[in-house]
């Protein structure tokens, strides 16, 4: 094994640009070379022992190059805040092993700048696609991604603190670790749902950062809390592996066979990080917010809540954040509008998931190619318009409201209808609540129809795998598996509820639904509502 390391690091190196840059085959971009570095480093100063003198003669020259086009290169200019983090990483990684001053400082310069972005409430700014002004001004991006903040730029700022034992990014990251555990699900996933770049979610995390382990391992030395949390998303990646890799989520039916092998790399290194540079024997343990019974939680910065009312956790998000991608013309909406992009129930798993609203291949390599319409998971409001289709998940500014009593939460969203697009606002107003208790989650819905239009709907998709049986009755759907039921009933003002319906698929994360959906055909303008009841039941009943 040892020794096939070594030979992919032999291949590594030879691929090595002139600069000392390395490209991502088949893109010419450079910026993924703090990650080479990083790995190449890890490596050599890991498995030094091992190593003829010719091996670290080449990795040392390898090293030295690419430690030069990283000081060069990797900046807000040109790149988001997790290569900024990775990169302080990576030097000081490779000063430990030939050290050099400049190297030690230009970390100390880009883990400042990285730690920078983390917010007051402990969140990471600056991921998604940055713009540019006549060329040459570059717009950094300000959005928050849930996964590449914690898999990427807090594990890379753990590492260099341990290693140029620098106290202060020390704290700051410990403190940021800790307000990310509040999207680890009771099953040890990883919610990014609502991230900026949450198109390559796959529920266990996102497809291309390297994991949450390694930042994990870090926390894991001084926070009992945090210690749970690395055990707890260690053992969730095993429900994910198909045929030895791991999948893109939770449904292992792809035209291609077996997955993509990218994720299992990328976490194999953040695995190797984390076990070589963090060790962690026998330390306390102590339960995360997903495993408290009663608590919200409501993040500023983004307009989003988490929360947990045993034996439900859900994410409702209000996030506004969109990132435009000239060169294709695509707009990628995070979905919000206080839609839930996320249920979970103790006893059956996950319930829903938000997922791209409008599903694009924004990066060819990672997110895989449909040759036909992929719909939209995200629980959502939709309004039929000669313009188009405009939904509450679009929403850019909505209003959330939070409330918490002894044996029950209730969460509000309101605001407007957007088509996407150009973003217009349509006069149509939503408001929905959600009211959590031990027994039954009650979505209430509230539309004000200010427009003309052909068709209004209430698009309810149902988490499915190859174990679930449905059976749809005269409210709603009737689900089973493993000896447990779960109930979908709806009803309303005036509309109807569609039986005919067939299961959906998402490539991104690899998912299945079946859509439970309530409608209204030509409504006039007034006012609609429409009441849905979520029941997990572990005795089978049969009727709605």
């Amino acid at each position: 094994m040892i020794e096939k390391g070594f030979c992919l690091a032999d291949w590594l190196v030879k691929c090595q640009n002139n600069d000392g840059s390395w490209n991502e085959t088949p893109d010419t971009w450079t910026g993924t070379s703090v990650f080479q570095l990083m790995a190449l480093a890890g490596l050599t100063d890991t498995g030094r022992k091992f190593l003829s003198q010719e091996r670290m003669t080449a990795y040392e020259k390898a090293i030295r190059k690419a430690c030069e086009w990283v000081c060069q290169n990797i900046r807000f200019r040109m790149t988001t805040t997790n290569y900024v983090a990775s990169g302080a990483a990576a030097l000081i990684l490779a000063d430990k092993l030939f050290p050099e001053q400049k190297w030690q400082v230009k970390a100390g310069q880009m883990a400042r700048l990285a730690a920078k972005k983390i917010t007051r409430y402990g969140l990471v700014r600056g991921e998604g696609r940055g713009r540019r002004i006549l060329k040459k001004i570059y717009i950094h991006p300000k959005g928050i991604d849930i996964g590449y903040g914690l898999e990427m730029t807090l594990g890379s700022l753990g590492l260099y603190s341990v290693l140029s034992k620098d106290h202060e990014i020390a704290s700051l990251t410990l403190d940021a670790i800790k307000s990310h555990l509040f999207f680890i699900y009771p099953d040890g996933t990883l919610d990014n749902s609502l991230g900026s770049r949450g198109y390559k979610w796959t529920v266990y995390g996102s497809k291309t950062a390297h994991g949450s382990q390694m930042a994990l391992a870090f926390g894991s030395l001084k926070d009992p809390e945090v210690n749970r949390a690395l055990k707890l998303t260690v053992g969730a990646l095993y429900k994910y592996i198909n045929h030895g890799l791991l999948n893109d989520g939770t449904s292992t039916d792809s035209d291609s066979g077996l997955p993509c092998f990218y994720p299992s790399v990328v976490r194999a290194a953040n695995l190797a990080f984390a076990l070589a540079y963090f060790q962690n024997h026998n330390l306390p343990e102590k339960d995360i917010p997903s495993q408290k019974p009663l608590w919200f939680k409501y993040w500023k910065d983004l307009n989003s809540v988490t929360l947990k009312r045993d034996p439900w956790m859900a994410t409702v998000s209000g996030y506004n954040e969109l990132t435009r991608y000239p060169e294709t013309g695509y707009t990628y909406y995070v979905p919000g509008g206080g839609s839930l992009t996320r249920l979970f129930h103790r006893e059956w798993g996950d319930i829903q998931a938000g997922t791209q609203l409008d599903y694009c291949q924004i990066e060819s390599l990672h997110v895989p190619f449909q040759n036909m319409e992929v719909p939209s998971f995200t629980p959502r409001i939709i309004i039929k318009t000669s313009s188009g289709i405009a939904t509450n998940a679009h929403s850019r500014k909505t209003i959330i409201k939070c409330e918490q009593s002894m044996d029950q939460l209730k969460i509000q969203a309101s605001g407007s209808f957007i088509l996407p697009g150009k973003g217009k606002k349509l006069d149509s107003v939503f408001n929905i609540e959600y009211i959590f208790t031990e027994n039954r989650l009650t979505k209430n819905f509230h539309i004000n129809l200010r427009d003309l239009c052909q068709g209004l709907e209430i698009f309810e998709p149902v988490l499915t795998d190859f174990e679930t049986q449905f059976q749809v009755q005269n409210h709603g759907i009737l689900f089973s598996q493993n000896n447990k039921t779960l109930v979908f009933n709806i009803k309303g003002s005036t509309g109807i509820f569609i039986k005919n319906i067939s299961q959906m698929h998402c490539p991104l994360p690899a998912l299945t639904a079946l859509p439970v959906i309530y409608q209204w055909d030509q409504p006039a303008k007034g006012e609609y509502t429409a009441v849905l009841n979520i029941d997990v039941k572990t005795n089978p009943q049969k009727e709605v």
